[in-house]
């Protein structure tokens, strides 16, 4: 489907339509039967959000949750070294394994957060959890 509205005459494209008023029901209708929860976590910028936000999904404390988030992550990278170099190539593999054991009060430099869709597969593996980035 095309984005761009042409003018009379087939001239060149003008400026990118929005999504359609279809498109967007479709993506709420497919919200509303996926999606059991929207929420924010208040992490005062300290690096951890995307971690938080997966220890909250999973019941846990979305202020210290984030902490045994990464601690199954590590766990899970660790025990399948071999299979997780084989996925993302050793250097890929060792820096989600950094970014993964980052456990510091204040995790802001970018080498602690967390990498969609790099991280989503051990995410999901870990946790024993379905993760869909929009």
């Amino acid at each position: 489907m095309s984005r761009f509205k042409r003018r009379c005459g087939g001239e060149s494209p003008t400026t990118p339509l929005a999504a359609s008023e279809a498109e967007g029901q479709l993506l709420v209708s497919v919200c509303n039967t996926h999606v059991d929860e929207i929420f924010n976590v208040d992490g005062d910028g300290d690096g951890h959000c995307g971690f938080r936000v997966v220890a909250k999904s999973l019941g846990l404390s979305d202020m210290d949750g984030w902490r045994h988030v990464r601690e199954r992550m590590a766990k899970e990278l660790m025990t399948n070294t071999n299979f997780g170099e084989d996925i993302y190539g050793i250097t890929n593999f060792k820096k989600l394994l950094v970014i993964i054991q980052c456990d510091k009060d204040e995790a802001t430099m970018d080498n602690c957060w967390m990498i969609l869709p790099d991280i989503g597969h051990v995410i999901s593996t870990s946790l024993n959890v379905m993760l869909v980035d929009i």
